[in-house]
C-alpha cells in the first residue's frame, strides 16, 4: 500500500537485506498535510454512519510517527543503527522497532 504513495522513501534497510525482509521491514514515508496518505491516517470523517466505525487508519495502529528535521537518508542511517544492536556475545540481532499488537 505505502510503496505507491507520493512520499514513500524506501525501507530502513537497503540492498539484499531489504528485499529479503520487505514484508516485515518498516518503511519511511514523508508526510505533508495535503497528501492523501496523511488524510487517510489522521482525518476523521464527520457525519459518517457510526456502524462504519472510524474511517481513518489511526485507530488501527498502522504507523509509528517520527517527527524530525533529518533528511530521509539521515533518518534511515540512524534507525539502522538501532535495528541491529550487538548482543552480549557480540552477535548482531534484529530488533522489532514497532509491534502495534502489543503497543
Amino acid at each position: 500500500m505505502v510503496e505507491s504513495e507520493r512520499g514513500f522513501r524506501g525501507t530502513i534497510l537497503q540492498g539484499e537485506e531489504a528485499e529479503e525482509l520487505a514484508d516485515v521491514m518498516p518503511c519511511l514515508v514523508q508526510l505533508s498535510p495535503d497528501d492523501p496518505l496523511t488524510q487517510k491516517l489522521f482525518r476523521e470523517v464527520p457525519g459518517a454512519d457510526a456502524s462504519l466505525g472510524t474511517l481513518h487508519l489511526w485507530p488501527g495502529n498502522p504507523a509509528l510517527v517520527i517527527r524530525c528535521s533529518l533528511a530521509a537518508e539521515e533518518l534511515r542511517r540512524h534507525l539502522r543503527r538501532l535495528l541491529r544492536p550487538v548482543d552480549a556475545d557480540g552477535r548482531r540481532k534484529y530488533v522489532r522497532l514497532w509491534n502495534p499488537s502489543i503497543a
